[in-house]
């Protein structure tokens, strides 16, 4: 008698489901840091954006940027409490001091005190809008 020979039974899974794997796309809790916008590693200053201009709004301009101004007094021609300069100029990081070169006189003006003696008033003698009879 021969041997029979056994075939080796070898049993493949056959589950034709394909792996799945579920992704719920349920809300998550976590705030995006998105709302406010980084501060801006450097700004540029542009001297000619500021020079001449009051120095209330050269520094509140500055500020904006994210710049700290710092004014100092100088002896020049121009309105008290103009801008003559800024300094430093061109690309500067964010967060530095920029000193603002103020025409001497007042370095914040107010709103009060003596007008310039420049008036907005029309001439004496050259009314306008009359009856025009």
């Amino acid at each position: 008698t021969q041997p029979t020979s056994t075939h080796p039974t070898t049993t493949q899974p056959t589950t034709t489901q394909p792996t799945t794997t579920q992704t719920s796309a349920s809300p998550t809790s976590s705030a995006s840091t998105t709302s406010t916008p980084a501060p801006q590693p450097s700004v540029t200053v542009n001297p000619a954006d500021y020079v001449g201009r009051p120095y209330n709004e050269v520094a509140s301009a500055l500020q904006q940027l994210g710049l700290t101004p710092s004014p100092t007094s100088v002896a020049t021609t121009g309105d008290p409490g103009t801008v003559a300069g800024v300094d430093p100029a061109g690309v500067v990081k964010a967060g530095s001091t920029v000193t603002v070169q103020v025409v001497s006189g007042s370095v914040a003006p107010t709103g009060g005190g003596k007008g310039g003696g420049k008036s907005h008033k029309p001439p004496k003698g050259k009314e306008t809008g009359g009856n025009g009879g």
